[in-house]
C-alpha cells in the first residue's frame, strides 16, 4: 500500500463541489482527534475522469442524500457513487457504503497523511468473490484542494486529496473561511483560481477612490498588528482600509462559470439600512487573457457603497492544460515565443541561496536532480529524485525542499517559475515545496538566485536572468528592443514600454489620432493588423 504514495499517474480530471455547506461537523470514528479540520470536506463533492467517461459523487461526512440535487439518483446509503455514460443512458453503482468508521491507515510519516477505506456490497466484475471499495489517500496542503480520480486497481478506486482538512496544524493566526476556487467550463476544461489565493494579506483594487484589498476564495489572514490590513474584520474577504476598517464581504459559495468569465461573490453576514435592509456585496468577475494595461483587480463600478463590481483579468482564469507543463523546462506560448531554461542546469554544483532568519542555507539545482542527493531521512530512490536540500547551520539537520520527479513550469501573466513539490514535512504535515521566480532581464546573462521568504513550508526564490525573456523560435537572446549610447557606453532597455495586446495613442493638433508600440506589433489597430516583426 505505501508504494501507492510515490506513483505518478497522468489523467485528465474534472472536479468540482456541488454542495459544501451541508453540516460543518464530520465524524469519522478511528481517525485520530488530532486530525481536527475534516469538517472543512464536508458536502458533496464530484470528479469526472474524462478518459473513462466516468463520474463520481464523494461525501465521506454524511455520504450521498437526494438534497444534494446532483440529478443523479446513487443507490441509498452510498459514501462514493460511479456514475458511467453510455450514450443517452446513466448507469450508476454503489463503490464505497457509507459508514461513520471506515478503514483507517495512517502512514508511517506525517507527510503521508492516511487513507480511507469504504468498502461496498456491490460485487466485482472482475472478481466476484470481492465487493468493490474505494480509497481515498489524504494529505495536508495550504488550501481546501479536491478529490482526484487516480487509478482503478483490481476492485479498487483510488483517489487522492490533497488539502487543509488532512492537516494536523494550520499556520493561520485565526480561522479561515474559504471556498473551493475552481469551476469548469462548458468543454469540460478545469479553470484553477487557487493559485491566486494568498495565506496572509490582501490584493490592492486599482481604478478606486479608496484604499480595497480582497482576496480570492478566502479571508484576509493577519499575522500581526503591524501587518497593513490589521483591523480588517476575521471574516473580510474584502476590506476598506480606512479608520473603521470597512468588512465589504466574505465568500458564500463556491465560482461560478456563466459565458466565459468566472464570478466570485462575497457578501456581509450584516444588513444596512443604506442597502435598503441588504447585505454589502461584491462581485469579482474573472477575464481570461492577457492584461493589457492593468495587472491585478479593478474597480469597475460601486452602488451607494452597497454593491462592488471588480474585474480581474488574467490567465489564472484559463484552462489549466494550458498554464503548466509537468517534467520540462521549455515551453512555447499562445502567441509563437519561447521560454528554455535548461541553460541554467548545472551539470556540476548546486546554487544555494541563505535564509538569515532560519541560519540555514538552500541548495538546489535548475530542470536537473540536485548534486546533494543525500538530504534527511529518504530511501534510495527519493535521493535520486532530491532537487532542493535545506542544511540548518547549527546542528546541521536536513530537509528536503521538493522533488525533481514533482517539477513543474509555470508562465501566467508574464510570469515564469518553476517550483518543486513533495519535499520533507514540516511539523504540520504539509510537505515542503519550493518556488524559484524567475524574472526576465536582458541585461544579465546567468544571474544569481536571491533569497526571498519561506512561508508556510514553501520556499521562495527570485532569479533574474535574461533566460527568463521570452523570444521568437530562432531568433537571437534579447537585447532585440534596445538602443546603445556608443558615447556615452549606456544600453537603455525599451521592452518595458512594450504594451502587450494593446498600443499607444496620441492626438495631433489637427485633431488625427496616431497609434504606435514599441517592441512590439500595434494590437487592436483601427490599421489592420500590422507586421508581427
Amino acid at each position: 500500500m505505501q508504494k501507492f504514495y510515490t506513483w505518478t499517474i497522468s489523467l485528465c480530471i474534472i472536479v468540482s463541489v456541488i454542495q459544501i455547506n451541508a453540516s460543518r461537523n464530520c465524524s469519522i470514528s478511528g481517525l485520530p482527534s488530532k486530525y481536527k479540520f475534516l469538517h472543512d470536506l464536508s458536502g458533496t463533492w464530484k470528479s469526472v475522469s474524462s478518459q473513462a467517461k466516468q463520474l463520481f459523487l464523494i461525501n465521506i461526512c454524511h455520504g450521498l442524500q437526494h438534497s444534494d440535487q446532483t440529478a443523479i439518483e446513487c443507490p441509498p446509503g452510498t459514501a462514493v457513487c460511479r456514475t458511467e455514460f453510455k450514450g443517452t443512458v446513466t448507469a450508476t453503482e454503489n463503490i464505497g457504503n457509507f459508514i461513520s468508521t471506515p478503514v483507517i491507515h495512517l502512514a508511517n510519516d506525517t507527510s503521508h497523511g492516511f487513507d480511507m477505506t469504504f468498502q461496498s456490497t456491490t460485487r466485482c466484475p472482475a472478481s466476484p468473490n470481492v465487493n468493490l471499495s474505494t480509497t481515498i489517500l489524504f494529505q495536508c496542503g495550504n488550501t481546501m484542494g479536491s478529490p482526484e480520480f487516480l487509478d482503478k486497481i483490481d476492485c479498487t478506486y483510488y483517489f487522492r486529496w490533497i488539502t487543509s482538512g488532512a492537516c494536523l496544524n494550520l499556520p493561520f493566526d485565526h480561522a479561515k473561511i474559504e471556498v473551493p476556487c475552481y469551476v469548469y467550463d462548458e468543454l469540460n476544461r478545469k479553470r484553477d483560481l487557487t493559485p491566486l489565493i494568498k495565506l496572509a494579506g490582501g490584493y490592492p483594487v486599482q481604478n478606486s477612490t479608496e484604499e480595497i484589498y480582497i482576496n480570492v476564495c478566502r479571508n484576509i489572514l493577519v499575522k500581526s498588528f503591524l501587518n497593513y490590513y490589521y483591523g480588517c474584520k476575521d471574516e473580510s474577504s474584502a476590506c476598506i482600509i480606512n479608520k473603521d476598517h470597512k468588512n465589504i464581504g466574505q465568500p458564500v459559495d463556491p465560482p461560478q462559470y456563466r459565458n466565459g468569465s468566472i464570478y466570485l461573490r462575497y457578501e456581509t453576514n450584516e444588513i444596512y439600512e443604506k442597502c435598503m435592509q441588504r447585505s454589502i456585496v461584491t462581485t469579482i468577475i474573472f477575464q481570461c487573457g492577457k492584461a493589457a494595461k492593468h495587472t491585478g483587480p479593478r474597480l469597475t463600478r460601486s452602488v451607494s457603497e452597497c454593491q462592488y463590481i471588480i474585474e480581474w483579468i488574467t490567465e489564472y482564469a484559463c484552462p489549466v492544460d494550458n498554464l503548466l507543463i509537468r517534467n520540462t523546462c521549455n515551453l512555447t506560448t499562445a502567441d509563437g515565443y519561447y521560454l528554455d531554461l535548461n541553460i541554467l542546469k548545472n551539470p556540476k554544483y548546486d546554487y544555494s541561496v541563505t535564509n538569515y532568519r532560519t541560519f540555514s542555507s538552500i541548495y538546489f539545482n535548475v530542470c536537473s536532480p540536485s548534486r546533494l542527493p543525500s538530504c534527511g531521512q529518504e530511501d534510495s530512490t527519493q535521493s535520486q529524485s532530491n532537487a532542493v536540500c535545506q542544511i540548518y547551520h547549527i546542528g546541521g539537520q536536513k530537509y528536503r525542499g521538493g522533488s525533481f520527479n514533482s517539477m513543474k513550469l509555470r508562465y501566467v501573466d508574464e510570469k515564469l517559475s518553476l517550483m518543486y513539490d513533495h519535499g520533507s514535512p514540516c511539523s504540520n504535515g504539509l510537505n515542503r515545496s519550493t518556488i524559484i521566480l524567475f524574472q526576465c532581464d536582458i541585461f544579465t546573462d546567468i544571474g544569481f538566485p536571491i533569497f526571498r521568504e519561506e512561508d508556510s513550508c514553501t520556499y521562495y526564490i527570485s532569479w533574474s536572468t535574461k533566460y527568463a525573456c521570452k523570444r521568437k523560435i530562432g531568433s537571437p537572446f534579447p537585447p532585440y528592443c534596445s538602443y546603445k549610447d556608443t558615447l556615452n557606453n549606456f544600453t537603455y532597455n525599451m521592452i518595458p514600454l512594450q504594451r502587450i495586446y494593446d498600443r499607444y495613442t496620441v492626438k495631433t493638433d489637427s485633431n488625427q489620432t496616431i497609434e504606435l508600440n514599441i517592441c512590439d506589433r500595434i494590437w487592436q489597430s483601427s490599421c489592420g493588423q500590422s507586421d508581427p516583426k
